[in-house]
């Protein structure tokens, strides 16, 4: 890199935030060029522990007892999808606020680091989206997460050779078993992962549908999903 270019860069920010100061997504008060102030952070609710794959229910000792043999080993969300939450996330997928993505995916870092996530993890898996979508959205939200992660993790993100093979429905207004058929045949994987251990990332995850398909599609090219990390985990209802 050029020896000016840094300094150029850092004097165009300090005058970017003179101009327009950075301030809270939720309700404007200044901050620290975070995209949330401590008030505001201070209303999110916290998950603790581990969720089924299978049905997105809370784990008990680490396994579901209504499902002894799941996809994979269980999803780890960072919030409940309060208000806050929700709406910071309606941001990053629809307001073209990635900064969102990069805040999320640090405090979902150091949330899984405490829990050992990453060990033995050879790549981070963000749950592909449909090249339609991404083309309106501009970006794909859950790749933003993993390579916030990814920085911090010096875990590698796996994009190469997978791709959403259809362009499925919205899960939001699906229940458990519509969901499922919704993104059956979803992903395809044109790359071997045989012998490689990976983490998948997405914004949401509620029956665990999604995520279930994603791996099993990594299961057939000889690879194995360890667990899945997500901003928060909304109910049904939500």
């Amino acid at each position: 890199m050029h020896p000016f270019i840094e300094p150029i860069k850092k004097g165009l920010s300090a005058v970017l935030d003179l101009l327009w100061p950075p301030h809270c997504a939720i309700c404007y008060a200044r901050t620290d060029c975070s995209p949330l102030c401590d008030n505001c952070f201070a209303e999110i609710i916290h998950e603790k522990g581990f969720f089924c794959a299978e049905c997105g229910a809370r784990q008990t000792r680490g396994v579901c007892k209504h499902h002894p043999n799941p996809a994979y080993s269980g999803f780890f969300p960072a919030f409940h999808f309060c208000d806050v939450v929700r709406e910071l996330i309606h941001m990053l997928k629809y307001a073209n606020r990635s900064d969102i993505g990069v805040y999320f995916g640090e405090i979902m870092f150091q949330k899984a680091f405490k829990e050992g996530l990453f060990e033995n993890i050879d790549g981070l898996v963000p749950i592909p989206l449909h090249k339609a979508r991404k083309r309106d959205r501009g970006y794909n939200q859950s790749e933003v997460i993993a390579q916030s992660i990814s920085r911090l993790s010096g875990v590698p993100v796996l994009t190469k050779g997978l791709s959403r093979a259809k362009n499925t429905e919205s899960q939001t207004k699906l229940n458990h078993e519509e969901r499922q058929l919704n993104v059956n045949g979803a992903f395809k994987i044109d790359i071997d992962l045989t012998g490689k251990h990976f983490i998948i990332v997405d914004d949401v995850i509620t029956t665990g549908a999604t995520t279930r398909e994603l791996a099993m599609t990594i299961a057939r090219a000889g690879g194995k999903v360890a667990k899945a990390v997500c901003i928060a985990r909304p109910g049904l209802d939500d």
